[in-house]
C-alpha cells in the first residue's frame, strides 16, 4: 500500500473515531493532509470505497492483536487485557470511540458495501472474543453464565457503551466498567 494511501487511511480513521463516518468529507482529508481532493479520489474513488478500506483495516488490526496474543501464548485474561488496552487508548483521548461502535451507531446511514463490511467486522470481532471466552472457560480461568456467544455480545456491547460514556464523563468511566467486566469473568 502506498504511503499516501496509508496517510489518507490514518486521517480518515482519526476523523471516523472522533466525528463519525457521515461527519467528515474528502475536503477534510485533503485539508488535513495538505493535498488536493483529487489525490484522495485517486486512492479511494468514493467514500464508500474508503469506508470499506477502513473496515478492512479494523479487521486486520483485530486479527493482528489476536495473532500477537496467540504467539505469546497469552491466557484468556491476558487476551482480555490486550483487548481492553485498545479501549483504554481510545478512552484516554476523550474524543475517540471504538470503530465498531461508531459504525454501529451510523449503520442505517452507511453506504451498502460499508454496511456489509461492518457486518463482517462485527462477526470477526465476535468470533475473536468468543474464542477467548471459550479458551478461558475450558481452562477454568473464566466463569460466566450462558453461552460464549451471548457473553461475547455482552462484552462487545458493554465496551462500546463504556467508550461512548467515557467521551462524556471521562476515562474513569471506562476503567470502572472494565473492572466490573473483569471481576464478573474471573473464575
Amino acid at each position: 500500500m502506498s504511503n499516501r494511501k496509508e496517510q489518507i487511511l490514518d486521517v480518515a480513521q482519526d476523523l471516523l473515531l472522533r466525528r463519525g463516518f457521515s461527519a467528515f468529507s474528502y475536503q477534510d482529508l485533503s485539508d488535513a493532509l495538505g493535498i488536493a481532493k483529487a489525490s484522495v479520489h485517486h486512492h479511494f474513488a468514493s467514500k464508500e470505497d474508503l469506508g470499506v478500506a477502513l473496515c478492512e483495516r479494523f479487521m486486520a488490526q483485530n486479527a493482528s492483536l489476536a495473532a500477537e496474543c496467540e504467539a505469546r501464548g497469552d491466557s484468556a485474561l491476558a487476551m482480555f487485557d490486550a483487548f481492553v488496552e485498545r479501549g483504554n487508548s481510545l478512552a484516554a483521548t476523550g474524543e475517540h470511540c471504538c470503530p465498531g461502535g461508531v459504525l454501529q451507531a451510523e449503520y442505517n446511514a452507511l453506504p451498502p458495501r460499508v454496511r456489509e463490511k461492518t457486518n463482517e467486522l462485527f462477526a470477526a470481532s465476535h468470533r475473536m472474543i468468543e474464542a477467548m471466552l471459550a479458551r478461558g472457560r475450558e481452562a477454568g480461568e473464566l466463569s460466566f453464565a450462558g453461552s460464549t456467544s451471548d457473553q461475547a455480545w455482552l462484552l462487545m456491547s458493554t465496551m462500546h457503551g463504556a467508550l461512548l460514556s467515557s467521551r462524556v464523563h471521562g476515562a474513569p468511566v471506562f476503567d470502572a466498567v472494565v473492572r466490573q467486566l473483569r471481576s464478573s469473568l474471573v473464575a
